[in-house]
């Protein structure tokens, strides 16, 4: 061991310090080695080069799988980066408070419980309703903040964006990025001889699982891709599923199971598991920019035996208003999974919450709830419907009448009992088919099915309809699942619920998301005068067919509503304006 000889005019402070500024200039060149090393905290090869290249770049975006650890090695990062520049503040936002804070809970969770000297560096961490920061000895911050106005006052030099993908980037460049006004300002640089000493670059460091190519996130990680490879202070990474079973971060066997599992959905696993930007099918249709901003309902309408698990009046099923008709569409289809063929039947159910514009403009179509039954006999499925349509009040059951239909609309033709619920359902007639009306055994009975015989014309109506629809905002669909706990979080005795109760809640809403799945996912081809729309092997369009049915049934009505507001309208003028009397001279 070499011991160096202090000289006359040096003290022990000024060589300690002269350590302190070799070693915080190897680590802050070596981040990495500061974590292991310092801090005693393994790390993967994998990190090792994510943790310096974050270091390193001013701008960064880590497009990661589920179970990669994105957030496990962000929050290592933030740290490292707090403790060796003091004074930095660091924001987190996130679209919702509770995805922001995870971060920090890795921090008071996991990585201080477990590594006495990271724990030094810690004063305090301040969690409550309004705030969420952490204090490190060194005057340097992490602070934690929702995206959206509220953050206006925040200032940071380092910016870490998490699940960007749900953020829009309006809130991004006119909000957050205006946190980071000024650099941070070291101590040494009020010295006279660092007057020219270029200031500190701020970061900003963008963290998402994969989407759909036409979302914003596509186009700034394949911008950042491109600064990268051409030398400038860019990172962008795409890290899948395989390395983290090859890093021994996810179970193989499990990885396995979720590909054989019949709900297997691959545009999801593509997007979450593979770290892809999804492009949808070829000549498709529909496109996810036009049907991402219909998902904009908070709160499902949900039936008794769900909306009776909360006291809270918003998720049940309200008194229909004078300008509201609801209906019930319902698809029967053979269950698929992954290319094999199931012999379950698979209904697919959507409720539309029609509402009428008085004035004479497009109705609203609301598509307050969604469920899919599989698995249950004919009867049974029959008896699903029947008792939905009674709790909703439905004015119409649109029925999918060809092949296993068929069937089913014979069932609801006939007088019904429910065991759950104690009541008998009386039998319903069909609307607009005469001959299948007559199978109807019940005399005078209420006229509420619309059995979609459904040729190549009508299918092409729907199809195009619900396009247009969509393209004309005139349908709002349930919002996203990642904002379903944050959402009901608020509702009282939510948190109280089990996993299982919370789950057939929040099952509406991946039931809209696997819809809107199907429908970005179809192929198109143009035969003669109609257009075709059809699934790709291993695929299922069942949803897609329930829900076009529902909104093509909606249009129909709403253009009679129209022509009878019109002559209602004519007729009030003729009232107003009758013929005048003459007398006439004898």
């Amino acid at each position: 061991m070499v011991v160096r000889k202090l000289a006359t005019t040096e003290t022990k402070y000024d060589a300690i310090m002269d350590g302190v500024g070799v070693w915080a200039s190897y680590f802050r060149a070596n981040p990495h080695r500061f974590v292991q090393d310092h801090w005693v905290i393994k790390l993967k090869r994998f990190q090792e080069i994510v943790l310096c290249e974050m270091f390193d770049s001013q701008h960064s975006f880590f497009l990661g799988c589920r179970g990669i650890s994105k957030t496990w090695l962000t929050a290592l990062f933030a740290s490292a980066k707090c403790t060796l520049y003091p004074g930095t503040q660091c924001v987190v936002v996130s679209a919702t408070r509770k995805q922001a804070g995870e971060l920090v809970g890795k921090i008071e969770k996991w990585f201080m419980p477990n590594y006495p000297m990271f724990a030094l560096e810690i004063e305090e961490i301040k969690r409550n309703q309004a705030d969420t920061i952490v204090k490190f000895r060194n005057g340097s911050t992490i602070t934690v903040a929702t995206a959206g106005e509220s953050s206006r006052g925040l200032r940071s030099n380092l910016l870490i964006i998490d699940e960007a993908r749900l953020l829009k980037k309006e809130i991004i460049d006119g909000i957050l990025k205006k946190t980071m006004t000024a650099a941070r300002h070291a101590g040494f640089m009020d010295l006279e001889e660092y007057e020219d000493y270029p200031m500190e670059p701020n970061q900003e460091v963008y963290l998402t699982s994969g989407w759909y190519q036409n979302h914003w996130c596509f186009t700034l990680f394949r911008d950042y891709a491109a600064a990268m490879i051409s030398g400038k202070q860019f990172f962008a990474t795409a890290l899948p599923y395989q390395l983290s079973i090859k890093e021994r971060l996810l179970d193989r066997r499990q990885v396995e199971a979720d590909m054989a599992s019949s709900d297997f959905n691959e545009v999801l696993w593509i997007m979450e598991m593979c770290a892809e930007f999804w492009s949808g099918a070829d000549g498709a249709l529909y496109s996810y920019d036009e049907i991402s901003p219909a998902r904009r309902l908070k709160y499902a309408f949900y039936p008794p035996s769900l909306s009776g698990l909360i006291s809270d009046k918003r998720i049940r099923i309200p008194q229909k208003m004078h300008n509201e008709t609801r209906i019930l569409s319902a698809d029967i289809a053979l269950m698929q999974s992954t290319g094999k063929t199931s012999n379950n039947d698979a209904t697919s159910v959507f409720i539309n919450q029609m509402l009428m514009n008085e004035n004479g403009g497009r109705s609203v179509k609301n598509i307050v709830y969604t469920q899919n039954f599989e698995g249950l006999r004919t009867e049974e499925q029959a008896l699903a419907i029947r008792r939905l349509a009674a709790e909703y009040d439905v004015d119409w059951l649109v029925i999918d009448a060809r092949g296993l239909g068929l069937p089913i609309v014979d069932l609801l033709m006939a007088d019904m009992y429910d065991p759950e619920a104690g009541v008998t359902y009386c039998a319903l007639g069909c609307y607009n088919n005469e001959e299948i009306n007559k199978r109807c055994k019940v005399r005078n009975a209420p006229k509420k099915i619309w059995a979609m015989l459904a040729n190549n014309d009508i299918n092409s109506q729907c199809a195009l309809t619900l396009r247009e629809e969509f393209r004309q905002n005139n349908i709002r669909l349930l919002n996203h699942e990642e904002d379903f706990e944050e959402d009901f979080g608020q509702l009282a005795g939510f948190s109280r619920l089990s996993l299982e109760d919370k789950l057939r809640m929040k099952a509406a809403y991946i039931n809209t998301s696997l819809a809107v799945n199907e429908l970005i996912n179809l192929e198109t081809e143009v035969k003669g005068n109609y257009v075709r729309v059809r699934e790709k092997s291993g695929y299922r369009k069942d949803r897609f067919s329930s829900l076009s049915y529902n909104i093509w049934l909606s249009n129909i009505l709403e253009k009679e509503y129209a022509t009878s507001k019109s002559k209602q309208d004519f007729q009030d003028i003729v009232f107003q304006f009758r013929q005048p009397q003459i007398k006439r001279k004898r």
